[in-house]
């Protein structure tokens, strides 16, 4: 059993070793079709490299400058509002339930002292 592990082992060993050797060994060549594109409109940029499937913007400008992020934001926050009324309200209600069931439990106690 012990001879098994030890063997197992040795072989696991091998291989990460391997792993190792090709992954920092194998020589990659960039693709030669990589294409960089700017667009500037003079305050704003945004550049696209063609082989990746990311865009990089200004967020800044995006966030200022985008009408419909602007009504979403606000709906949202009166949605929060609304949400922050609805949890206070049920807050206030059950406190009212806690104190009630309090003196309830506390009337038990005094009558089954007598």
């Amino acid at each position: 059993m012990k001879n098994l592990q030890t063997i197992l082992n040795i072989i696991f060993g091998i291989g990460i070793i391997a792993l190792g050797v090709l992954h920092f060994t194998t020589k990659t060549q960039p693709n030669k079709r990589t294409q960089k594109v700017a667009i500037n409109n003079g305050k704003d940029s945004i550049e696209v490299v063609t082989k990746t499937p990311l865009v990089y913007f200004n967020i800044d400008s995006l966030t200022k400058n985008y009408k419909l992020y602007q009504v979403e934001k606000s709906k949202l926050e009166g949605t929060t509002k609304l949400s922050e009324q609805q949890l206070v309200a049920k807050q206030k209600g059950l406190e009212g339930q806690v104190a009630v069931f309090q003196k309830e439990m506390a009337d038990y106690q005094q009558r089954a002292q007598y």
